[in-house]
């Protein structure tokens, strides 16, 4: 049974991704206001849902699942084959709250990061820990924490939650010690299925984006066996007086930095400059 606080209407919030840098979650849908940008924040994201009558605006792309009896049959054949081999091994898909699952967070941020090539898993640790503040003050317990686990071992964490006809998949983690069992794909599955038929979404939304210029194409091929398409969205950013313009200049200089040094390319902060300097 579904409990009654994951169906709250709630209000996107902004909330610190890092120093200096928000994020509104979850994504607007339509036209909605965007609120000003908190004291002592320099850039802000804002990401609109897709929504197919909508013909302009679209400088983005998010994964969609729009599938509304979202079963087996949406799944490519070694997707299917791999979420049952989960069931079959014993994995099973439990919802958590914060305090159950907040002592596995670390070492699943970690794990998921390092395997991803990538390393800010300190500041993104930090931001989980807002969005949890957040959930818990303002949002009345909405996030949804649900974990793939089999014989006490937790394999991966997925953090959602619903927004009018939406379900956001705002984050996926996995311990990389556990993927023998395939829980990404169980959890994925069990998710997107409770989405739709218990909460009655139109949509999955998976986050925008995830191709990262190569860097992380088999996440790409995940979301594509799940189901999933990646379809036109809007987004924007929104800075102080000169941030945006620094930024772009930021961009040339790490655009040039990654040509010389290849090297440099496992810097989180060097990567998403040169990529702000291609979408602001």
């Amino acid at each position: 049974m579904v409990e009654k606080r994951s169906l709250h209407r709630i209000k996107p919030i902004w909330v610190a991704l890092r120093p200096k840098v928000v994020m509104l979650e979850p994504f607007l849908d339509g036209d909605e206001e965007i609120p000003a940008l908190p004291p002592g924040m320099w850039l802000g994201r804002v990401i609109w849902d897709y929504d197919p009558a909508r013909e302009q605006g679209a400088a983005a792309k998010a994964w969609i699942c729009q599938s509304t009896d979202y079963d087996f049959k949406d799944l490519h054949y070694k997707a299917r084959n791999q979420t049952r081999k989960a069931e079959k091994e014993g994995g099973g898909v439990v919802r958590k709250n914060w305090n159950e699952i907040w002592e596995h967070v670390s070492s699943l941020v970690e794990k998921t990061f390092v395997r991803q090539g990538r390393d800010s898993a300190r500041s993104f640790l930090g931001y989980l820990e807002r969005l949890r503040a957040l959930d818990e003050s303002a949002w009345n317990g909405a996030v949804e924490l649900w974990v793939a686990e089999k014989s006490g071992r937790i394999g991966a964490l997925i953090i959602g939650l619903k927004y009018r006809g939406t379900y956001h998949i705002l984050h996926q983690l996995s311990d990389t010690d556990e993927l023998s069992w395939c829980p990404n794909n169980l959890a994925t599955f069990h998710v997107t299925r409770h989405a739709m038929q218990d909460l009655r979404c139109n949509r999955v939304n998976y986050g925008v984006d995830g191709l990262d210029e190569g860097k992380l194409d088999g996440l790409a091929t995940f979301k594509t066996r799940m189901g999933f398409e990646l379809l036109p969205c809007r987004e924007a950013f929104i800075g102080k007086p000169g941030v945006i313009p620094a930024l772009k200049l930021g961009a040339v200089v790490s655009e040039g930095l990654l040509r010389m040094f290849p090297k440099l390319s496992k810097m989180d902060s060097l990567r998403m400059l040169r990529g702000l300097g291609k979408r602001i």
